[in-house]
């Protein structure tokens, strides 16, 4: 059975456009709320979320404020391949999973859950510690 998903989608006297489904912020291809001024904030099942790309993108227009891009997955800052934080100041911050990182602890954690078990040395299998003993 092909069950029809409805999204119900409203638009405020400011532009700004939500999409829900069940009465959550959802949408699967795009950002559930988009603000007339370009930002933008990605939700799964009321939750914020996005894995290819930024969740979130804020954009102020005021002078002291500063926009930004934030990476979300399943409701918490986190982005493996960079900082989960851009500002377009130029500050970043860095988190997995929620957790915040310096931005040599994040690299210090990252090469390490990036290594691979096994090594292919001339064509035989070595594990990481031959690996680590080969010249």
């Amino acid at each position: 059975m092909n069950m029809k998903k409805i999204y119900e989608v409203t638009v405020d006297d400011n532009g700004r456009k939500e999409w829900r489904m069940n009465g959550e912020l959802h949408r699967e291809s795009g950002p559930a709320v988009e603000m007339a001024n370009g930002g933008y904030t990605w939700y799964k099942n009321g939750t914020i979320h996005r894995e290819d790309g930024p969740a979130v993108k804020r954009v102020f227009i005021f002078a002291e404020d500063c926009d930004y891009t934030a990476w979300y997955f399943e409701g918490k800052l986190h982005r493996i391949n960079g900082p989960a934080f851009e500002y377009d100041d130029g500050d970043k911050e860095w988190y997995l999973n929620g957790e915040e990182f310096s931005e040599e602890r994040f690299n210090q954690y990252i090469s390490l859950i990036n290594v691979p078990d096994v090594y292919i040395i001339n064509g035989k299998e070595v594990t990481k510690k031959e690996f680590e003993r080969v010249d």
